[in-house]
């Protein structure tokens, strides 16, 4: 993913996908201050399914051992951003510094997509 960065320079960070949920909000903060946006719910519902072995497989008979378990999760996703308005280049640098130089630890590309 090439993302715009400072000064018109880009960025490739790598990201997983595996859901994607969407929010659309409109915020008034101060540089610092901290935003929550919350209710993004989901629910899921699976089933698992138990049986004895071998007694489980007999036609008819089969059914007295075997069961089924209905499973429903409620998951809520809070997100938390905290935005810091940067006003020069050097305070971008200073700011971003310290996470460029630990994903580089991860894979020495990022520094050169960082520049």
């Amino acid at each position: 993913m090439t993302i715009g960065g400072v000064a018109n320079g880009t960025s490739s960070l790598p990201l997983a996908f595996s859901e994607v949920r969407e929010s659309d909000s409109v915020v008034k903060a101060m540089s610092g201050q901290l935003i929550v946006i919350g209710g993004l719910m989901q629910t899921s519902h699976s089933t698992q399914d138990y049986r004895v072995p071998l007694l489980g497989d007999i036609p008819l008979l089969g059914n007295l051992f075997k069961s089924q378990q209905k499973i429903t999760n409620h998951t809520e996703l809070v997100i938390l951003l905290r935005p810091i308005v940067v006003d020069t280049d050097a305070e971008w640098s200073q700011l971003t510094g310290g996470a460029v130089d630990h994903a580089a630890k991860l894979d020495p590309k990022v520094r050169d997509a960082a520049q």
